[in-house]
This record gives C-alpha cells, structure tokens and sequence, in this order.
C-alpha cells in the first residue's frame, strides 16, 4: 500500500521572486492610492448627491405647502363673510360676483363656487382660450344645471350647455358633509380639460349647527407637474409625487398621469409608469417597504436599477385635511461620476507606467543581488556530494557575506555533525531499549524489520518471534494477527496514527494491552505495544465506584425530593407568606409562599411578576416602609417593619415583616427576601391591654387615695380608741375609788 503524497512546493527563483515583488509593491501602493481616491471621491458625490435631494425635496414641500393652503385660505375668508353676514349663501349673484373677483386674484385656482342645503349651485372657472364660465343651479334652471359663457366682467352671456345634475350625489358635498370639516376630495379627471384635479371641500354651518352649504374650490394638479418639470435635479434626476394608494399625482418628467379614451380617464399606478426610472423605484420602495403606508419618515437610499447606482430622497407629505403623498426625488449616481472616471483611466495609465519601470529597475537590480547566490548555490551543490574542503569568497554584500561565512564554518561542522549523530543514535537506541514498552518496526506485510525495547511486557511475548524475518501471524495468535494487520494496513493507507486496545491470555491470566501504529516510510510502520493491565484494573476499580456512586446519588435525590416537600409542606403551613422580590418600589414578587391568601385574599399566581403587592400597602405607610427597607438594604443588615395593608376584601390588616437583601459577588442587591405576617390580633390584643393598663391605673390612683383615707382614719380611730381606753380608765379609777373608801 502506498503512502499518501505530498504535495510537491513549487520552486521559485531569488531573481524572479525579487521582482514579481516589488512589482506588486508598486501596484497595491498605486492602486490602493487610487482606490482611496475613488472611494474619497465617491463618499463626497454621495454627500453632495443627498444634500442636493434633501434641498430639492425642501423646495417641493414649501411649493406644495404653498399651493395646497390657498384655498384653504380662500375658504377661511368666505366662510367669515358668510358667518357675519356679508354675503348669503341663498344670494346666487352675489355669490358670482365675489367668487369671479376671487378668480382673478388667485391665479392658481380654476374653479370656486357653493352648493347651499337647498341644492342650489353657483360656480365660477376659468378656462383656457376663453374668459370663463359660469354654471347656475336654482329653482329657475328645473333641477339642471345651466353653463353660461361670462364677458370681461363676469356676467353670464349665453348659454352654453344644460346638464342634469344633483348636489346631493356629487363626491366633493358628500365627503365634505361626512367630515364636518375642511378636508380634500380625492383625486379626479377632469374629462373636460384631460386633468388630474382636486377640490378643497369647506362645509359651513349656522350658529345652531346646521348645514347652510358646502364652499369647493378645484385645483388642477398639472400645476405641480409643470414645478416639478421646472426643478433642476443634477444632470438627469427626475421626481415624481405619488398617493399612499400608488397613484400617480405628478412628475417631472412630463409623462401624463392618467390614460385617456373617449369616454373615461384612468388613473395610472407609479409601478405601471412608462417612464422606466419612475417605475423601477416605486418598484423598488414596495419591495422595501412592502405598502407606502409604512413610509412615514425620510428616507435617503442608494439602490440600483439595471446595474446602475441611484440615490433616492422619499418624503412623505401630509396635512391634517387628509393628504397623504409621497415625494420621491431619483438623482444617478453617474450624473456625479464623469470626472471621477476619467481620473480613474488617468491612475490606470500611471499604474501601468510605473510598473513597466518598477520591472526593468527591478530586473537589474535582482540580477546583481542573485550572483554571490549562485556562487554559494554551486558550493553547497558540491557540499552534498560529499566535497568538504569548498571556501567561498567574500562578496560586496553584507548579508551574502555572513551566508558564505556560515556555510565555511557548517562545511567544517559537518563532518562533526555526522560523528555527533552517530554517536546520537547509539544513545537513543540504548535509552528506547529502556522504555517499558515493546516497538517494532515492520513492513506492510507484517514482517519485522526490527524490534526495540525488548525488555517490554517481559514473559509475556517469546521475543525469538518478532526477530528480523518474522512475521505478525508468527508471533501472535491467529485473531490478534489478523487484527493487528488490519490496522498496519489502515496506518499505511490514511497516514493517521491507529490506537486500539485487545487482551492477551498468559499463564492463565488476562492481560490488556494498548497498540499504537503509526507510519515511519512509505512501507513501514512503528508498532508499540503498551500494558494497560493495572489502568484496566483501576477502570473496573473506577466503574464500580461510579455505580456505588450513582445508587448513592439515587437515594439523595429521594432524599431531596423528600426535604423540598416537606418544606413545602411547611411553607403552606406558616402563619404567614414567605417571598423574593425585586428590589424596586412596586415590590415586585418572584415567589411568594401560599400563605399569600390568607394575607392579602390573592393567589400566588395573582402576585407573581406584578406590582399588585405594593398597591395593597397602606398609602400612608409605602413611602415610610420603602425608605426603611432601603437603609437596611444600604447596610446590608436585615430589617423588621410593621406596617398595614388592605386585603381584596377591603379589610385593613397590620402586618409584621422580616427581611434581607441578598446581593451578588460584586456587592449589587439582586433580591429582597423575608417573611410577612399577620399581626392585626396581636395589635388589637396590645391596643385592649394598653387600655386595660390605663384603666387599671386609674383603679390604682384612685386605691392609693382610698388607702391614705384609711390611713387617716385608722389613725384617727386609734386616737379615738386610745382617748377611750384612757377615758375608761379613769372612769374605772374612779368608780373603784369610793368602793375602796
């Protein structure tokens, strides 16, 4: 079996090796000084690129901010000359009158006009060729209305057109009355005139709240597309406005933005757009945003169409009448990168230059370097074929120099080398023939070429078997044999060290034995037998202990399963709701004991992970009770507090709690840990017996006054008894006295 090859290194020249490098020096020194160049300029076009869309998008908003709050003006001003009675809403020529002045004063407005409750309709525009038109719906014109063709002044001249027509139907008083208030009608065609156009809707209403008419003023929106086209954005950027829904309002490009047939006009979506670059980037924006309704900020992107780079300002504008368009400004990239381009063919140009130079100089220099080379090549060609006695000669170069030098004193080494490693090889043979392990050395085909170490595994193996000439299935029993030229051939084969384990019976005793294999040359291999016989024996030592070990295990885990009922057992039993808690001012519990219900009326679960706790403390007690818990805390001492709560069921109750912080290796609290109990009885009993106490003081003053006016009065008796004893006496004295006589 053959061994794996390896992989022959290619051989370079010095001389080729010197130039091929500095070459590459040259070209990453003047390419990356080009690149940066380019990355430089490209981050300035970018910048330049995106103020350039952000004051573009500026100026749209100011010009459609503008345009847009006119006839909301217009609309503020009539709506005050109607609320104070300047004009009347059932005054259809006087209405005419004014909305024509307006007309004319306001340039951007096209049409104006009122439809009052009573489904009357004045309305003025100005048409394009024509001094304008005014069209009349009244109790006169029979439920039609009528469209005149006006002089300079205004005043109706001749008729033009009878339309049938009902306010009540028309969109623009529908919305208007819907909303209440000033709003925007969507988005319409104008089939006369072929344009896209709006109507800014103004309901107005009297003193007691009810609908005198509906103010509309129309805007054609091709006003903001001839803006749009009148923007200079770089050299070929473009823009376009476009509704939340997708539909195009506007753009810059002078596409229009609607199809047109004879008898309707259809609305196109930004995404149909003929115009590829409108396309590609609403395209773009729904794939990033999936709907416009979610762009609601500015946004600046730089994205690509057709493997071209595009910088892209979206702006969302909106007011509180109801519009909600979207701005888009697209600038190319390429608008900004002409010049950058041609510096890059400059810098292309100079990198080839120089590298033509960089490879001659470089040439000639290798060539002058690379000749003391040679010359130290040739002799230590020589050197190998056993020529000793070779000098080389110094050159102009100090490195060279210490080359030759080196290679003079390793060719008189050499030799000495050779002794040294001879000598060396003696020495290791000896000291393998020490190792406590047999190694063999043998050939594909299981013959031995060598054995060391033959004092290893000693009366286990006749060694007169693994001499020069044997064989594997010569010196070991027929299974082993086979096993072991299993492996010589997996060694030979992978290249990878085989190990693996077998026992041996000798003597009537098992032995194990570790084989390490591993390969020295293309068909020979390393054997090393190891005995493993007392690390075995210390394995089955090790299994039982494990076993012993994990029976012991077993019994514990009773044991502990045992203990954690018991304590929650105990736990369910106390007088009170043991807990953990955060350290915050919700006191909020990540355990409390089951307890908890008889305390407070709520389930653990009810308390757990929530500030329902805190709530049930006493308002006049939180902030005296956390200010406490925090000094403790601060201390790092345990803290006892008694306080009130208010039970689910409304009752106030007087609780006594003990607690600690625990606190984490850096000295931060994580936890506040205790016990909480109810102490309402023990507050009533102390409360009954700091009552008894008074009374019973009272009881005692009132016996120490009884007792000092017994003790007058005893005295006073004893007085009493001693004058009448005295008296009795005389008495008898005397009585006795003239018996005597």
């Amino acid at each position: 079996m053959n061994c794996k090859k390896t992989t022959p290194i290619p051989k370079l020249s010095i001389r080729t090796t010197l130039v091929v490098s500095f070459v590459i020096q040259i070209v990453a020194a003047v390419g990356l000084t080009g690149w940066l160049s380019f990355r430089n300029g490209q981050k300035t076009v970018n910048s330049l690129a995106l103020q350039l869309c952000t004051e573009i998008g500026n100026r749209i908003d100011q010009q459609l901010q503008t345009f847009l709050s006119i006839p909301h003006l217009i609309h503020q001003n009539n709506q005050a000359a109607i609320a104070r009675g300047h004009i009347n809403v059932r005054d259809l020529t006087e209405l005419r009158r004014y909305f024509w002045q307006q007309l004319h004063i306001f340039k951007s407005v096209t049409d104006i006009g009122i439809g009052n409750a009573q489904g009357e309709i004045v309305a003025v525009s100005s048409v394009e060729n024509v001094t304008g038109v005014v069209r009349v719906l009244n109790a006169t014109t029979d439920g039609k209305m009528e469209t005149y063709a006006v002089d300079q002044s205004g005043e109706p001249t001749t008729l033009i057109k009878v339309t049938p027509f009902n306010i009540d139907q028309r969109p623009w008083y529908q919305d208007a009355v819907k909303a209440g208030k000033p709003v925007w009608s969507g988005i319409f065609p104008r089939l006369t005139q072929s344009v896209l156009a709006m109507s800014a809707v103004h309901p107005v209403y009297s003193k007691q709240g009810d609908l005198k008419g509906v103010l509309y003023i129309l805007m054609h929106l091709s006003e903001i597309g001839d803006f749009l086209q009148s923007l200079k954005i770089g050299k070929t950027g473009q823009s376009f406005i476009i509704e939340s829904n997708g539909l195009l309002v506007a753009t810059s490009t002078g596409e229009i933005p609607f199809l047109q047939t004879d008898t309707s006009i259809e609305r196109i979506k930004a995404t149909d757009s003929s115009n590829s670059i409108t396309r590609a980037t609403s395209q773009y924006l729904l794939g990033k945003f999936s709907d416009f309704l979610e762009i609601t900020s500015s946004q600046q992107i730089r994205f690509e169409i057709e493997n071209k780079n595009y910088f892209l300002q979206v702006l969302p504008f909106r007011d509180d009448k109801g519009l909600n368009w979207l701005v888009a400004i697209v600038v190319p990239e390429a608008d900004f990168m002409e010049q950058i381009y041609a510096n890059n063919r400059q810098t292309v140009l100079l990198c080839f230059l120089a590298i033509g130079l960089a490879t001659i100089a470089c040439s000639l220099t290798a060539d002058w370097i690379t000749a003391p080379l040679r010359i130290i090549s040739q002799a230590s060609d020589g050197l190998a074929q056993g020529n000793l006695k070779q000098q080389i000669e110094p050159s102009f170069f100090i490195e060279t120099n210490i080359l030759a030098e080196s290679f003079n004193k390793m060719a008189r080494q050499l030799e000495e080398s050779f002794d040294a490693l001879r000598q060396s090889e003696m020495t290791n043979r000896a000291i393998i023939n020490t190792i406590p392990d047999l190694m063999i050395r043998a050939r594909s085909d299981g013959s031995y070429i060598d054995i060391m170490g033959s004092s290893g595994l000693p009366g286990v193996y006749d060694i007169k078997a693994f001499k020069e000439g044997k064989t594997v299935k010569e010196s070991l029993p027929f299974d082993l044999a086979e096993r072991r030229m299993h492996y010589i051939q997996e060694a030979l084969g992978t290249g990878k060290l085989q190990v693996y384990e077998h026992q041996i019976i000798f003597n009537g005793q098992i032995r194990y034995e570790e084989v390490r294999i591993m390969v020295l040359g293309k068909d020979e291999v390393l054997v090393m037998v190891h005995d493993i016989s007392p690390r075995k024996q210390a394995e089955k030592a090790l299994e039982k202990a494990n076993q012993e070990l994990e029976k012991e295990v077993a019994r514990r885990t009773v044991s502990l399963i045992e203990s954690q009922r018991t304590l929650t057992t105990l736990m369910s039993n106390l007088p009170g709701m043991a807990y953990r808690c955060l350290n915050d001012s919700n006191w909020t519990m990540i355990f409390v004991s089951q307890g908890c219900y008889n305390l407070t009326g709520y389930l653990p679960k009810d308390l757990i992970k929530s500030s329902l706790y805190a709530q049930l403390i006493h308002p006049e007690e939180r902030d005296r009770l956390w200010q406490q818990v925090q000094q403790a805390i601060a201390e790092k001492r345990p803290f006892r507090a008694t306080y009130r709560l208010i039970s689910q069921q409304g009752t106030e109750k007087w609780m006594w709690e003990q607690g600690r912080g625990i606190f984490n290796q850096k000295g931060e609290v994580q936890f506040i840990e205790g016990f909480i109990t109810d102490i309402t009885d023990w507050v009533k009993a102390k409360k009954d017996l700091e009552k008894s106490n008074l009374e019973l003081r009272e009881i005692l003053e009132q016996l120490k006054v009884t007792q000092v006016k017994l003790q007058i009065a005893k005295e006073n008796a004893e007085t009493a008894n001693k004058a009448k004893s005295e008296f009795l006496a005389n008495m008898s004295h005397e009585l006795r006295t003239p018996l005597n006589s």
